[in-house]
């Protein structure tokens, strides 16, 4: 039987200690040769184990029970066990946002955390990316906080178990959809007919978005809104007189992905 042993990368790790056993009894010893291989002969049918013990500065990737594997080897038959191996050095590690079609997102804040606490807040910069280079051996996450406007459960987007270790570049990509919906206003009067020219406000409750007049069939259209709780208002139109709702304004238009809410108001002529 063959056992090899590697980096993440497919590279063999010499010098790895081999111990085939079975139950309690030592089988035969090996050890990992240049190309990270070693071969254990005429072994016999049956449940057997491989124990590695790792060079100074390397370990297994599985830090329980990643030393040793189990294997049953029937009559006249081989098999193969492998032993996936981490350099313990720094490292680095790339993130990248983007979009469900690839294309970067930027202004998103994220941030770098390791199981102690986090290691580095940042925004994603026009190419979506960030670097960290020489960041010590070890379990690192990504997550992003961001905000309004795209579709995140929960509001945080995150990604951990990134193992970052010597030689190696671990990546990771958080992928972000744009959460967008629309406001469609409608001014009639009271007989059912369009009413143009009438100016409304969109707001939200940090202030002014937008302002409008209705057209000639009485509506105002705003699209590509971020998600989010909007409300509108109106100062009315010289000559009509506002029926409904008689507060001028509508709150608690709740828009959400590729939805459209509508908002209605009714005037009479003076």
């Amino acid at each position: 039987m063959t056992v090899t042993a590697e980096r993440r990368w497919g590279a063999g790790v010499e010098g790895v200690g081999l111990i085939l056993f079975t139950g309690t009894r030592h089988l035969g010893f090996a050890e990992t040769d240049g190309e990270g291989q070693a071969r254990f002969d005429f072994v016999p049918f049956g449940v057997m184990g491989v124990s590695a013990s790792m060079p100074e500065g390397f370990r297994p990737k599985d830090p329980v029970g990643g030393d040793t594997r189990t294997f049953r080897i029937g009559y006249g038959g081989s098999d193969s066990v492998t032993f996936t191996v981490l350099r313990e050095a720094p490292g680095d590690l790339e993130v990248r946002v983007e979009d469900p079609q690839g294309a970067a997102v930027e202004g998103v804040r994220l941030e770098l955390f390791a199981p102690d606490g986090v290691v580095a807040a940042f925004e994603s910069d026009a190419t979506g990316e960030r670097r960290f280079s020489d960041l010590p051996f070890g379990e690192y996450g990504v997550r992003a906080l961001p905000g309004p406007g795209y579709q995140v459960e929960g509001a945080i987007a995150e990604v951990d178990g990134l193992v970052v270790e010597g030689d190696w570049l671990e990546r990771t990509i958080l992928v972000l959809e744009r959460c967008i919906g629309s406001i469609r206003v409608e001014t009639v009067r009271d007989d059912g007919a369009s009413l143009a020219d009438v100016p409304v406000t969109l707001y939200t409750s940090d202030g002014e978005v937008d302002t409008a007049r209705t057209d000639g069939a009485g509506v105002a259209a705003f699209p590509g809104l971020f998600c989010g709780d909007y409300g509108v208002r109106t100062a009315g139109r010289a000559g009509y007189a506002l029926v409904t709702p008689a507060t001028g304004f509508v709150d608690g238009l709740l828009v959400g992905h590729q939805e459209e809410r509508i908002a209605r108001f009714t005037f009479r002529r003076r």
